[in-house]
């Protein structure tokens, strides 16, 4: 009797002792969400300053000693985020894609893209459409 009990106590610490987990299916739309393909305010700011003072630019949009203004996320209807806006003083700004497998420049200029920064003379907090 007393091997039987002493086998039924250890398949039950057996049993209570196992840790709970298991493994479950992913749907292959779900798996596409869970990969975060988004950059960093910084490294916008990088990409945007690399760029405006690269070498075959043929007027150089920053002067020398340039500082960064600003990064302003810019999203789509969805409400993500799909570029960055990075304005540097005293002049110059550029549109960074929002993509880190494709963190580009998408639209670059001498002073500031003026729909952008007439929406930031009136709003404080925007939340701009781009």
């Amino acid at each position: 009797m007393k091997k039987i009990i002493c086998l039924m106590l250890a398949v039950i610490m057996a049993f209570s002792m196992s840790v709970s987990a298991f493994a479950a299916e992913i749907d292959a739309n779900d798996e596409v969400s869970l990969i975060d393909n988004s950059i960093e305010e910084i490294d916008a700011l990088l990409i945007a300053s690399s760029m405006l003072n690269a070498p075959d630019i043929a007027n150089d949009i920053l002067v020398s000693g340039a500082t960064e203004n600003d990064v302003l996320p810019l999203y789509n209807a969805f409400g993500e985020i799909v570029a960055y806006y990075v304005s540097f003083e005293p002049t110059g700004y550029a549109v960074v894609n929002n993509n880190i497998e494709n963190p580009s420049v998408i639209e670059f200029g001498e002073g500031v893209n003026q729909l952008i920064d007439d929406i930031l003379k009136v709003e404080s907090n925007p939340h701009i459409i781009y």
